[in-house]
């Protein structure tokens, strides 16, 4: 049901998972026969889901991981271990004493794995802890309210922000700073970092207010292919980095004339391995793709002329496939819809 908060599935190793609601699925993706369900614990997380369609409600990192022999449920305060093959529970991790004693009431954000690490953010602390025992292998606190980042299998690529002071209250400076940096994956020590000058967000004032949103801050997407750090402001401003020193590569400054009132329907750009598939707040009209080396503009909105809905485009370097929620009505004479 695409009108509740289900993230989108995940599959690893022919199986694909779905939450729907408080419930677990998992399915064979080659035959199609369910394999297993895991009713989940009714969290306030849990009921999110059921407040609100719209794609900033979907992030794979607050939800669950999928891995071929362990899927990983995130919960405020615990992440379960589930065997994949047979949905049974495996184990339960908590949130280590030493980041609980710091951060009071912090729950799990922003889970992922590499490898052996599973990084995390709590409270205002970037962590990293062996994803087989949950033991805390290291920790580093931001310099400034929070961090975002991004993994590959060596490093991690952050970004220390300040959080703005409300969801929809824009800032009362027109720009900020943020701190890049990058970190050995293993033991945490930083290779490099650097400022990252940006737009503030700006006042905002949507039709519907939606209380337990979060607010936009800035985030990290790493590209394997090209070595590239990019640092996403506003969800439509692109700064990009080069990962071996943090050299900037290029940037895009984003236009948000059209688009600042609705900033959180604005899904996260859609990086693959050439090409950067830009965000939009508008429902009717797509956004500009961009050369992931150069930053250059491929195409400004005619490659999908017409992507609507509250769904975002998703995929990879070779297809691209969105939702398109609108009726349309095609006239044969004039050649146009209507």
């Amino acid at each position: 049901d695409v009108y509740k908060r289900q993230p989108y599935p995940l599959v690893s190793h022919g199986r694909m998972f779905l939450i729907t609601g408080e419930l677990m699925n998992a399915v064979d993706i080659y035959t199609g026969n369910f394999l297993w369900k895991i009713e989940m614990p009714m969290t306030q997380r849990v009921k999110w889901r059921y407040m609100d369609s719209r794609v900033y409600s979907r992030p794979y990192e607050r939800n669950y991981i999928a891995t071929p022999g362990t899927l990983y449920i995130i919960y405020e305060q615990e992440i379960h271990l589930i065997s994949a093959a047979s949905g049974e529970q495996k184990g339960v991790f908590t949130i280590p004493a030493e980041l609980a004693a710091t951060s009071p009431g912090a729950i799990w954000t922003e889970v992922r794995l590499a490898g052996d690490q599973l990084c995390c953010v709590v409270g205002n602390t970037l962590a990293c802890l062996n994803r087989k025992t949950g033991k805390l292998l290291w920790q580093r606190n931001s310099v400034l309210d929070s961090t975002a980042y991004a993994l590959n299998d060596e490093a991690v690529f952050g970004v220390d922000y300040t959080t703005p002071p409300g969801v929809y209250r824009g800032e009362e400076t027109l720009q900020k700073k943020s701190i890049l940096f990058r970190l050995d994956l293993e033991t945490g020590a930083e290779t490099w970092t650097t400022n990252v000058e940006h737009a503030t967000v700006p006042e905002q004032n949507p039709k519907q207010r939606r209380p337990w949103l979060l607010p936009i801050t800035p985030s990290v997407i790493y590209n394997a292919k090209h070595q590239k750090a990019i640092v996403v402001v506003n969800r439509m401003t692109y700064y990009a980095f080069h990962a071996d020193d943090g050299t900037r590569a290029w940037d895009y400054q984003g236009d948000l004339s059209g688009n600042r009132y609705a900033l959180h329907l604005a899904p996260m750009p859609l990086v693959a391995d050439n090409v950067l598939f830009g965000s939009t707040a508008d429902y009717k009209s797509t956004a500009v793709v961009l050369d992931v080396r150069t930053g250059k503009i491929i195409d400004d909105g005619t490659w999908l002329d017409y992507k609507r809905g509250c769904s975002r485009v998703i995929g990879n370097c070779n297809l691209l496939t969105y939702r398109n929620a609108a009726t349309e009505v095609f006239d044969y004479q004039s050649k146009t819809r209507l």
